[in-house]
């Protein structure tokens, strides 16, 4: 039979999103990965809108389902911008941008 493994849905969200206060502050992104069609592995990484992006990671599933992930990033002066989930296997999806703002104080 053929795996059916698929991506049926990717969000990220960034906590504080908007942020003013002391410095340096963690950005906490939050993601969500949902799947269908059986048991798979997913690989991903965090694009940024600076044209950063982190090392691939993968998240295994036995089953269809949600599985969530948390990645921090500790910045220490003002900043704006978004962060994006890209998958890139078993095919190419992206999220929304979790758009974010620090300002120190």
């Amino acid at each position: 039979t053929v795996n059916s493994f698929r991506v049926v849905q990717v969000m990220l969200h960034a906590d504080p999103f908007d942020y003013q206060g002391a410095c340096p502050v963690t950005i906490r992104f939050n993601g969500r990965i949902s799947v269908a069609g059986g048991s798979g592995t997913v690989a991903y990484t965090l694009l940024s809108s600076d044209g950063a992006s982190s090392p691939v990671e993968t998240i295994s599933f036995d089953e269809p389902g949600t599985k969530d992930f948390e990645k921090t990033w500790q910045l220490g002066a003002d900043y704006s911008g978004w962060q994006q989930l890209q998958i890139f296997d078993p095919e190419e999806m992206t999220s929304n941008q979790a758009e974010f703002a620090i300002r120190c104080r």
